[in-house]
């Protein structure tokens, strides 16, 4: 997993995504205009999930919070 600041332009985000492995998941939030970020996702070869903003936000892990399987 990696973190880094990616300019929020055509061209940016798809230049950052051609690192990863061809067909990996990307999640991104259904807000906004995602649909040119979608385009941007499967043009460097990954797969766009639609996530829900709210609901993507209470399923980040915090480090105070203790998951149970």
């Amino acid at each position: 997993m990696t973190q880094q600041r990616v300019d929020h332009q055509p061209g940016a985000i798809r230049t950052f995504l051609e690192n990863l492995p061809q067909g990996i998941p990307v999640a991104l939030e259904s807000v906004g205009n995602w649909y040119w970020i979608a385009d941007e996702i499967e043009a460097a070869g990954c797969l766009p999930l639609l996530t829900h903003a709210a609901k993507a936000k209470v399923m980040i892990p915090r480090p105070s919070v203790k998951l149970l399987w």
